[in-house]
C-alpha cells in the first residue's frame, strides 16, 4: 500500500506524539508500506513554522526523514493543474495538492481532516 502522510500526521509520527493512533502508527511503520512525505508538506511546515505555529527546525527534519522508511514524493506541474481544477471543498493549498497527488500517484491519504472525504481519495484514518 502506498500512504501519503498529511503534514500533522508527519509531524506526529516524527515526534512519537501520542495523538497518533495505533493503527495508523502500525501502518506508517508496516515495511511492506510505501510511506511518502509530499514537498507540499515539507513547503507547509516552512510556512507555519515563519508564522510561528510549529518549530520543527530543517535540519531537524531532514535528519529525522533521513533515518526513516518515509521517500519525498516531488510535486509536478500535473500536480498543480488538477489542485487547481478541484472543487472548492477545502481551501488549504496544501491539502489541495496532496489531493492531486493522490489522484495521480494512487496513495491514499493518512489524514485526521475530514474535508478530505468530498473529493472520494482513499483515506487511512481510524
Amino acid at each position: 500500500m502506498r500512504l501519503l502522510l498529511d503534514t500533522p500526521v508527519l509531524l506526529w509520527w516524527l515526534q512519537g506524539a501520542e495523538e497518533l493512533p495505533e493503527m495508523v502508527a502500525s501502518q506508517i511503520a508496516d515495511r511492506a508500506n510505501d510511506v511518502l512525505v509530499s514537498a507540499a508538506s515539507i513547503w507547509e511546515m516552512g510556512f507555519k513554522r515563519e508564522l510561528g505555529r510549529i518549530s520543527y527546525a530543517d535540519d531537524d527534519l531532514n535528519r529525522a526523514l533521513e533515518h526513516s522508511d518515509i521517500s519525498d514524493l516531488p510535486l509536478s506541474r500535473q500536480h498543480f493543474q488538477v489542485a487547481q481544477h478541484l472543487p472548492p471543498h477545502h481551501e488549504d493549498l496544501f491539502d489541495r495538492l496532496l489531493i492531486a497527488q493522490s489522484r495521480l500517484d494512487v496513495c491514499e491519504l493518512v489524514t485526521f481532516d475530514r474535508q478530505f472525504k468530498p473529493y472520494g481519495v482513499p483515506v487511512l484514518r481510524q
